[in-house]
């Protein structure tokens, strides 16, 4: 299972949620779980980590193995990141990434991984693709959602965007995943 940890610039678990002049949530389990120092938590091989870049109220998510400039450097290069003012964003088609290419035929079957996670609560979480919305989540608040959606491939959706807004109207939007013909 995908474990993120989420870390600040200065190297120290980030704080419980954004506001005007913080950074980040941890999320996944971190949700329920208490925090720990990045430099003492355990490693393994496959966890990604998030860093995050806080400019006001928004902020950069990226999703990337370790924490050094290389792989934030590489990951953000790939599109493998997202915007948000408060949620935690993934998306996944067929096991490619948010930021990807991937070429298609009409018909195909794509299976999204779709995951968002809020201290405070997700309003809602919607899946866009070419503009138009392909479904919408009420969630009642929850603070944790993880969706698997299978959807066919239709001509004229060149991407696919997962998008979330917290109970506190704070939205988020992730890097789309592209399709090509």
């Amino acid at each position: 299972d995908e474990r993120l940890a989420f870390r600040s610039t200065h190297g120290g678990v980030l704080p419980a949620r954004p506001r005007q002049h913080d950074h980040v949530a941890p999320v996944s389990e971190a949700l329920r779980a208490p925090a720990v120092h990045p430099r003492t938590a355990p490693r393994q091989a496959g966890v990604l980590d998030a860093t995050l870049a806080g400019v006001g109220t928004a902020w950069t998510g990226v999703l990337c193995h370790g924490t050094s400039q290389t792989p934030i450097i590489e990951a953000l290069r790939a599109g493998r990141c997202f915007v948000s003012e408060a949620a935690m964003l993934s998306l996944a088609c067929n096991v490619s990434p948010m930021g990807s290419e991937m070429k298609v035929t009409p018909g195909d079957h794509l299976c999204f991984r779709l995951r968002a996670a809020d201290y405070y609560g997700l309003r809602w979480v919607r899946l866009v693709s070419g503009g138009v919305t392909v479904k919408t989540w009420d969630l009642d608040d929850g603070r944790v959602f993880d969706e698997e959606l299978y959807v066919e491939a239709v001509p004229g959706r060149g991407y696919f965007r997962l998008e979330a807004v917290s109970r506190d109207d704070r939205r988020a939007f992730s890097a789309p995943i592209y399709l090509q013909s």
